[in-house]
C-alpha cells in the first residue's frame, strides 16, 4: 500500500471530489453538446483546472527541468514545483494563486521561464511570451 505525503493527500483530497462532479464523462459530453463546444477538451474544464492549481507544463524534450528549475530560482527568486509520481521530471507545476496570480508576477515567470529556456538550449522565439500574454491578457 502506498502512503501518501500530506501535500499528496490534499491534492487527492482536491481532486477526487471535483473529477467526480465536473470532470465526469457524461458532464463534459453534456457540457460540449448544450454549449456547442468546438475545441474539443472543454475551455471551462481546463479553467478550472487551473483555478485549483492542477494545470502543469510539460518539460520539453532535451531540457534539464531541475537546472531551469534551480536557474527560476537563483537568478529570478521564482520557484516552479516538480510533479509527483510517474509524471516526476516530465512536467513543472508553476502557481499562478493568490500573490503570483497578480499580472506583474505572471509576467516576469513567463519572461524568466523563457530565459531559462534558452540558456538551456531550446529554441523558441525571444520576446515573444511576454507581449502575447499581455495581449491574452487584455482582449
Amino acid at each position: 500500500m502506498m502512503t501518501l505525503t500530506d501535500d499528496q493527500r490534499m491534492l487527492q483530497d482536491t481532486v477526487r471530489p471535483f473529477m467526480a462532479e465536473e470532470g465526469a464523462i457524461k458532464s463534459q459530453l453534456r457540457h460540449w453538446r448544450d454549449t456547442g463546444c468546438t475545441d474539443g477538451y472543454g475551455t471551462a474544464l481546463w479553467k478550472q483546472f487551473a483555478e485549483l492549481g492542477l494545470t502543469g507544463i510539460l518539460i520539453p524534450e532535451g531540457v534539464d527541468g531541475e537546472r531551469v528549475r534551480t536557474a527560476m530560482r537563483e537568478h529570478f527568486e521564482i520557484e516552479i514545483g516538480s510533479a509527483f509520481g510517474p509524471l516526476q521530471g516530465r512536467i513543472w507545476r508553476i502557481g499562478a494563486m493568490g500573490y503570483n496570480a497578480m499580472k506583474h508576477k505572471v509576467l516576469l515567470t513567463l519572461g524568466a521561464l523563457e530565459t531559462c529556456l534558452r540558456q538551456e538550449g531550446f529554441s523558441l522565439p525571444a520576446g515573444e511570451a511576454v507581449p502575447a500574454a499581455i495581449e491574452a491578457w487584455d482582449a
